[in-house]
């Protein structure tokens, strides 16, 4: 059978209820099979979370609503999360963690730090405990910067960080990475595709 994808930039909970219906029917018009829903913008959750707070743009139960309401229509779901965590300039989610030598308006949470691998790991778990999806998506797949005083490599540290998200996720997994852009010099960031392949 053919897949075809769309990846929904929005949190659940963003867009007005009429907005979600009126894409679904457009893209059950286009013969669309999945929606990648993003599911953390980098404000917050949009699930009750113990390591979140509520994403301002969305609310508790967003998730779950959203995820039920494509399974209705008959579309698949990918949860996507963003691995690198905080990117956005307003947000207040764990700045204490976010990564140094970044120039705004960029931000990344510490990839090199045990304390955010095991942050990051313990929100997608939690998440995935509590909303059904077909698949995991993961985004932002990038230390966000080369190595500085740092003695592991970008490309280990991601590595490292996929290895166990890998323990928590019972799901395929696919990745979305833009090697352009701030990945501009993608393996100074961790960014190996050829490597995610090998290592599987």
């Amino acid at each position: 059978a053919v897949m075809r994808f769309v990846y929904e930039s929005n949190v659940p909970g963003r867009l007005s209820d009429y907005e979600v219906e009126r894409r679904v029917g457009l893209w059950k018009i286009a013969g669309i099979t999945h929606v990648m829903v993003q599911v953390d913008d980098g404000r917050g959750a949009s699930w009750e979370s113990s390591y979140l707070p509520i994403n301002p743009n969305s609310h508790a139960s967003a998730l779950s609503e959203y995820v039920s309401y494509m399974y209705a229509h008959d579309i698949s779901v990918v949860l996507v999360f963003n691995l690198a965590g905080i990117y956005q300039t307003d947000s207040q989610v764990r700045k204490d963690l976010l990564v140094t030598g970044v120039d705004p308006p960029y931000y990344y949470s510490n990839m090199w730090s045990p304390e955010v691998v095991q942050w990051r790991k313990n929100i997608i778990d939690e998440c995935l405990s509590m909303v059904r999806c077909d698949m995991v998506g993961l985004d932002f797949v990038r230390t966000g910067r080369e190595v500085i005083a740092e003695t592991v490599s970008s490309g280990d540290a991601v590595q490292r960080m996929l290895s166990e998200i890998r323990n928590v996720v019972p799901y395929p997994i696919a990745h979305r990475s833009n090697a352009g852009w701030i990945g501009k010099r993608p393996l100074l960031q961790g960014i190996d595709a050829w490597r995610w392949y090998r290592e599987g």
